[in-house]
């Protein structure tokens, strides 16, 4: 059975303030003194829908309770500490292992037991749907049982390490379950209740999962059950808007309690015998019923109207708490035992007094007021996002708070590069920032748990592309932080039209860590092949190479410390310096020839060519000739540039050569339609490493130690991701990192592993054991895959003016029209090099060099500021006075001026609209005229 291996990151981690950011959905109580301070308070846990449980001390005595509204720091509740144990909303939590252990049951599908002691979290199991409920073993302190919506009750053992379910009840078995999902579960002795959507209290023998019988009354949803300690006795409550009482003895129904008429929550109660229990609504109305002795009569009080539906309730001493849908909770004062009759008949709302077999009704008055109007105390939480809006670039998104703050993030730097005025739409900001040019969608965004989580399928993740002249047009640092950290190191450095894989320069930062372990037992391994070939052999013309070795930085600012040393290697025609190693300032070190300073054993340029897989600015046969390679991510070693992209067609030439269309992959020529199906690309951008192994990397790095040999060993075989690959990002150290496993039937990811970029250096043993094939690969060898991108089919037909005067260009090949096709991305101004290339023979070359002085001026300007100008002055070395085809060529589509930067994706999008083959006409461009 296959399974595929994700990658997902969170965002802003770092936030401020305690409690939870979204609504909690469950409480339970410690009564046990001391246990997280050294006084007599209990602790309260709250666990809520950002994945957060939290530890509250509750002062033992009430008279120490502030006023009502009170919020000094002598609060009746105090904040002790939490954790953030789970990736989707927490569903429940209860008490295990003797009190020590808080489990949990997440909608991630996992069961998890936090110690609030050592605020460590470990994984128990984890089911193949959410896990909506968890309850204690009262006769086994270390187990527990969970109910899922995969159709399963599971019983665990918190203190086994195996991840493996003692045994599971699999409710797909009973005929009488036909949904068999678990909502409810409650425990008591020998016997465990589950309840759901099939309005059916199923009982079962905890001992042995043995079915024993179900109880039939309830028409919907059971949301909340109870079970006495001596197991006689259940208390339900379902979304039929009733709360029941039945006899396991007797095995029949005792009373039904109309206290609500919306759907029943949650219920609470201490007493053995449930003579007394609070019970919540969908409206957020709390009731305290107390049931006499003979269970003929029994009184309701409307204690408190919360403003919402209440998730969890639990009472201590005189005092109850709430959770609701949001994120702050509330203590109530409870209403005294010796209250006026009177006051409860006012209060009640609806009672039904049960007899059995008969049933008589008494009904109140449905105007009531609650009995407490404010709560005693208010626990505040934190604001968390709760919507999202992607920008059409793919690599900013838009974020909205409970506080109503709208914050823009980048997904690669991993932060908010810009706060909005509090009021401001996530659709008012969008629109600042949405570009024309939308990019691939290469991620998947959330803000289920109040932080921003970014999930990579190896499946799309290298789709998107962005060109790296774009990083720099805006400006400003609030708004494109990216593109001033890339502009410290050299933005010129990038070819013309360079692209950058979005995903590739995430994950080669976020897995850093590895990849300089890596580098440097790639290093350790060569020193030791070399070592042991000259003691077998001596050889007088060895040569030295270096060893390079890296030393954190502790200050963002500091630059990396770096040493080398000296071994003798073989000497080798290809032998270039090793990889080198950056640290978290991602500041080369003076030796890196961007520093302007050069080693003597290196070429005159660090980037002398381009990537083959993201440029567009060389000929094939140019490409061919040069041999020329750019250095590494961090150095120079051959071939590196060109790490293998597994798609069809390439991206790397989009100017072709005199009559050299059809050899072009970018720029082709279009078949004639009885040829068309036999020219469609045969590729479905099938990943041939998308085949996970436990370990990748050691397999991987097997293959690579296997080419080695002592005569090539002097230079590195690894070739990460290369500088303008992934340009120099800092990401917070507190982003959280987490590797999933998708496995076909399960609903969900199976977490294999979670930390932070801060704690990954000191689990590097046990991320590369699960890291997968296809990441291993990109991070080691610069491999991904790509699906092929989509090409566009235009025509281009030179521009006929209606004056008649107006000079206008010859058709191109001598044909009526030029019938082509490129890729998506493609950018006009390639469409204009080529043709300029193919008017170069109809223009007489004094004409032409007319238009190139008659433009000069407006060059001037624009060469002064271009981008990348070494690298254009090669890739455009046609035009020998430095003139750009741009400067006297524009294209024309359906009447309006194409920008040269704007794609051929684009232009049918947002000029062409409509089907069909595009037409781009082309003319000598048209001056402005002045304004008067």
């Amino acid at each position: 059975m296959s399974t595929t291996t994700h990658i997902s990151y969170t965002l802003g981690d770092s936030q401020g303030g305690h409690g939870h950011s979204l609504g909690i959905n469950d409480l339970v109580i410690d009564k046990r003194p001391g246990i997280l301070s050294h006084t007599d308070n209990a602790t309260l846990y709250s666990a809520g829908r950002d994945g957060v449980i939290s530890a509250w001390s509750i002062s033992s005595h009430s008279a120490s309770a502030p006023h009502p509204g009170s919020n000094s720091s002598s609060n009746y509740t105090q904040f002790f500490k939490q954790i953030s144990t789970h990736t989707h909303w927490i569903n429940s939590i209860c008490l295990a292992a003797d009190s020590t252990l808080v489990a949990s049951a997440s909608s991630d599908l996992t069961v998890r037991a936090w110690n609030p002691i050592s605020n460590t979290s470990v994984k128990v199991g984890q089911h193949n749907d959410y896990v909506k409920c968890v309850a204690p073993i009262p006769t086994n302190t270390s187990a527990i049982v969970t109910g899922s919506l995969d159709q399963k009750i599971s019983f665990w053992d918190v203190t086994n390490a195996v991840q493996q379910p003692t045994f599971s009840i699999d409710l797909s078995q009973h005929s009488s379950l036909e949904r068999g999902s678990v909502y409810a579960l409650a425990t008591g002795d020998n016997v465990i209740a589950s309840g759901g959507p099939d309005a059916l209290v199923s009982l079962w023998d905890y001992r042995s999962g043995d079915f024993i019988f179900q109880f039939k009354g309830h028409t919907d949803n059971i949301r909340s059950l109870l079970v006495n300690p001596s197991g006689t006795l259940i208390l339900s409550g379902s979304s039929d808007s009733t709360i029941k009482l039945w006899s396991l003895k007797a095995g029949r129904l005792l009373s039904t309690y109309n206290l609500h008429d919306t759907s029943v929550w949650n219920l609470y109660s201490e007493d053995p015998q449930f003579r007394q229990f609070y019970s919540a609504d969908r409206s957020g109305l709390l009731f305290r019923t107390t049931i006499d002795t003979d269970l003929h009569n029994f009184s309701s009080i409307l204690v408190a109207h919360e403003h919402q539906g209440i998730n969890s309730i639990v009472a201590a001493e005189s005092s109850i708490w709430t959770a609701t849908s949001n994120s702050r909770m509330h203590r109530w004062k409870d209403v005294n035992h010796d209250i006026d009759p009177s006051l409860v008949e006012k209060s009640s709302r609806r009672s039904t007094l049960t007899t059995i077999p008969s049933l008589q009704t008494h009904v109140y008055d449905d105007e009531i007021e609650p009995y407490r109007k404010t709560p005693e105390e208010t626990m505040e939480g934190r604001s968390g996002l709760m919507k999202h809006l992607m920008l059409k670039d793919r690599r900013r998104v838009l974020t909205l708070d409970t506080a109503g703050e709208v914050l823009l993030w980048d997904l690669i730097q991993c932060k908010v590069i810009r706060k909005f005025n509090i009021g401001t739409s996530l659709e008012d900001a969008a629109t600042e920032y949405n570009s024309v040019e939308p990019a691939v969608t290469w991620c998947d965004i959330s803000t289920r748990t109040g932080k921003l989580a970014v999930f990579l399928d190896p499946n799309k993740c290298f789709e998107a592309e962005v060109y790296a002249d774009e990083l720099f047009e805006d400006s400003t640092a609030s708004s494109n932080n990216v593109a001033n950290g890339i502009d410290h190191h050299r933005k010129s450095s990038f070819p013309e039209d360079h692209r950058i894989n979005l995903g590739r320069w995430v994950l080669t930062y976020l897995f850093q860590d590895v990849l300089k372990i890596e580098l440097e037992r790639d290093a350790a391994y060569r020193a030791s092949m070399i070592k042991s070939s000259r003691s077998n052999s001596r050889s007088s013309d060895s040569k030295m190479f270096k060893v390079w070795t890296f030393s954190r930085s502790t200050s963002p600012k500091a630059s990396p410390v770096v040493s080398r040393s000296s071994t003798p290697a073989p000497s080798s025609p290809t032998s270039g310096q090793l990889p080198r190693i950056f640290d978290h300032t991602t500041k080369y070190a003076p030796e890196d020839p961007l520093s302007g300073e050069k080693e003597q054993d290196e070429p005159d340029s660090h980037y002398d060519s381009t990537s083959s897989s993201h440029t567009d600015d060389e000929h094939p046969s140019d490409a061919s000739k040069s041999g020329n390679t750019q250095g590494s991510f961090f150095g120079k070693i051959k071939s590196l540039s060109r790490g293998k992209v597994s798609r069809t067609g390439s991206s790397s030439s989009i100017l072709p050569k005199k009559d050299e269309t059809d050899k072009d992959p970018n720029l082709e020529r279009v078949p004639e339609a009885k040829d068309a199906a036999n020219g469609e690309e045969n590729g479905n951008g099938t990943d041939s490493f998308m085949v996970d192994s436990k370990s990748a990397i050691e397999s991987l790095v097997a293959e690579i130690r296997s080419a080695y040999t002592p005569e090539n060993c002097g230079t590195s075989l690894l070739t990460p991701p290369s500088y303008i690959d992934a340009p120099p990002i800092t990401i917070p150290p507190e982003t959280g990192l987490y590797i999933t496993e998708a496995s076909p039937g399960s609903f969900g990811n199976m977490e294999l592993y979670r930390g932070t970029l801060a704690s990954m250096n000191s689990e590097i043993d046990t991320v590369e054991k699960i890291i997968p094939r296809w990441l291993a690969a990109m991070l080691l060898k610069n491999e991904i895959t790509q699906k092929a991108l989509s090409k566009v089919s235009f025509a281009l037909v030179p521009w006929k003016p209606d004056d008649g005067k107006t000079e206008h260009l010859p058709e191109i090949s001598g044909e009526s029209t030029s019938r082509l096709s490129a890729y998506v991305m493609l950018r006009s101004r390639r469409i204009l090099h080529y043709i300029d290339e193919k008017l170069e023979d109809h223009l007489k070359p004094k004409a032409r060099q007319a238009a190139i002085e008659k433009d000069k001026p407006h060059r001037k300007d624009k060469e002064s500021n271009s981008f990348g100008s070494t690298i254009d002055s090669l890739a455009d070395s046609t035009y020998a006075e430095g003139s750009r085809p741009e400067d006297w060529l524009e294209i024309i589509c359906n009447n309006e001026v194409v920008p040269p930067k704007m794609t051929l994706g684009t232009i049918r999008t947002q000029l062409w609209r409509s089907g069909g083959e595009i037409v781009l006409h082309y003319r000598r461009k048209i001056e402005a005229h002045p304004k008067k």
